[in-house]
């Protein structure tokens, strides 16, 4: 914990704190550091707010994907400032109330049909991360959005199999769902992926970001 900072040292640590990604722990982080400030000089809080390490009325009206961002897919880790592991509570703080909340089979899930996401868990942690296209296929009934990010490689929801065969290589695995109300297949890989397409058309429905496997 860091205690009777002076305003150089708060500034100090400040900037070392802005050079990493945002995301909520970074707040958290950046809050204690002003708090330990014993001298309340406005150069410190005028950095922290210029360099967003801080909540404002201003940044939460913006909305989360302003803050943090929403638009990278990194198979294994996450999306956006949410990561596999991330708590429920963190969850809604970066994206709000979800649109619907689903229990299936054991496990939960947290549905924000117009961000294109959804999030299972396992207890209170994420353990997925489903990225949707607007189409019906599969089980899906076509009521999420487009979601416009994409993986550091480019890979989004408008590549095709051979895309990510270029880029990835052949799957580790592979199903299908032919008794589908739309059949579809999958094909996953253990760095932390897997993609779902219609049968039919080869469109992708959505992809999934889950922790890697061996």
């Amino acid at each position: 914990m860091n205690n009777g900072l002076t305003s150089n040292q708060a500034l100090g640590q400040l900037r070392t704190l802005a050079s990493e990604p945002p995301s909520v722990d970074r707040i958290d982080a950046a809050l204690a550091i002003l708090m330990a400030c014993t001298q309340r000089h406005e150069v410190v809080w005028d950095y922290a707010q210029a360099h967003k390490l801080m909540l404002t009325e201003t940044m939460i009206s913006m909305g989360s994907e302003e803050i943090f961002g929403m638009d990278c897919a990194i198979p294994g880790h996450g999306v956006g400032a949410v990561h596999i592991g991330t708590t429920e509570e963190v969850l809604r703080f970066i994206l709000g109330a979800p649109e619907e909340l689903v229990e299936f089979t054991g496990s939960h899930y947290w549905c924000y049909y117009t961000k294109g996401l959804s999030f299972s868990f396992e207890g209170h942690c994420v353990d997925a991360i489903f990225c949707y296209n607007d189409l019906k296929g599969g089980y899906e009934d076509g009521r999420y959005q487009r979601y416009h990010g994409q993986m550091p490689d480019h890979i989004q929801l408008t590549s095709t199999r051979q895309d990510i065969r270029q880029l990835h290589g052949p799957p580790d695995k592979s199903g299908a769902l032919e008794f589908a109300p739309i059949p579809s297949d999958w094909i996953s890989y253990n760095k932390g992926v897997s993609f779902d397409f219609i049968t039919e058309t080869h469109q992708m429905i959505y992809f999934t970001i889950s922790k890697a496997s061996s």
